[in-house]
């Protein structure tokens, strides 16, 4: 396994909105991630997130969902011209 460090920055003077914490969330969770991991936060002085990062013993190939399994019992469907 290898570790992979995900992170999200806001801009210079800008801070993360909640679209950026969701889609942090979703790259941490496609990584590998379980959600026990402990995530690190940049914080600014008026208590709004900068920057966000984990790192998650990632497996060494990107997860990818399986195929769905094929219909044993489908029927091809029918042509319009036929009864």
């Amino acid at each position: 396994m290898a570790i992979r460090k995900i992170e999200h920055k806001a801009p210079k003077k800008h801070y993360l909105t909640l679209n950026d914490l969701a889609a942090f969330v979703d790259a941490a969770r496609h990584s590998g991630a379980d959600g026990t991991e402990t995530v690190g936060a940049v914080v600014s002085i008026g208590g709004r997130l900068q920057a966000l990062t984990i790192e998650v013993d990632a497996p060494a190939e990107p997860l990818v969902p399986p195929a769905p399994a094929p219909i044993a019992d489908a029927v091809p469907p029918k042509a319009f011209d036929e009864p």
